[in-house]
């Protein structure tokens, strides 16, 4: 990152967001697994069903470590969230996996481009991601990294305001690769062939970016898609 960038954003993560010790701030938080679903008459964001959050992105302290992810690279609070959503989440994939035969899904992270990953250094959602494997072991889904690619630099969707605005936004901005590292086109180990997947985010807002991505998931052969994210 840009010394000069990285100085700014510092300076501004500083003033709005105290650095008090990262585990006191998520002490002062109870997660509270929640469906959340599509606004009543929305026919343009497509949510799955379910579709879980695990914080409300309204509360300061939440969004004061979402921003020490994403913007100053601090990693532990990748950990910290993952300790808090894991248990919770495999009750539910249990239930899923009795009830609605979503058994061995596989755990796909939300892509940033390679522009945003120069940038920052690394993708949050991965991070995320990363540190629920660490802690699943194994046990309930299986991360898999490097298959889902965002490969158009889209404006901010924060910058787009309305529904139909973000998904023509993101349109066509993600894309599948096989396991060789080519793009899916028939030929190549399509690992997402009849599979159930996990497709986790750092916060939800309209739910456009994980329309986009689970399109193109579902045009790849994914069987089942849930929706996880730290926060709405």
């Amino acid at each position: 990152m840009n010394k000069t960038i990285k100085k700014i954003i510092d300076l501004i993560a500083e003033l709005f967001f105290p650095q008090d010790p990262i585990e006191l701030q998520v002490a002062e938080v109870v997660s509270n697994i929640a469906k959340i679903q599509c606004d009543e008459g929305d026919r343009i964001t497509v949510y799955p069903h379910p579709a879980y959050s695990f914080f409300a992105y309204r509360h300061p302290t939440i969004r004061s470590m979402i921003w020490r992810l994403k913007y100053r690279g601090d990693k532990s609070v990748a950990t910290l969230f993952a300790k808090r959503i894991h248990d919770q989440l495999c009750e539910e994939l249990a239930e899923l996996a009795e009830w609605k035969d979503f058994k061995k899904p596989l755990l796909i992270a939300i892509p940033v481009t390679k522009r945003k990953l120069r940038i920052r250094g690394f993708n949050q959602s991965a991070a995320i991601c990363k540190a629920l494997a660490d802690i699943d072991e194994g046990r309930f889904f299986h991360y898999i990294p490097n298959v889902l690619y965002k490969i158009k630099d889209t404006k901010s969707q924060a910058r787009v305001k309305d529904k139909l605005s973000r998904l023509q936004n993101l349109k066509d901005s993600f894309v599948v690769k096989d396991i060789s590292g080519n793009r899916n086109n028939g030929s190549g180990k399509n690992v997402l062939l009849d599979q159930n997947v996990i497709l986790l985010d750092d916060v939800l807002t309209t739910g456009s970016t994980l329309t986009e991505a689970s399109r193109i998931l579902r045009n790849s052969g994914a069987r089942n898609i849930i929706w996880v994210v730290v926060a709405h």
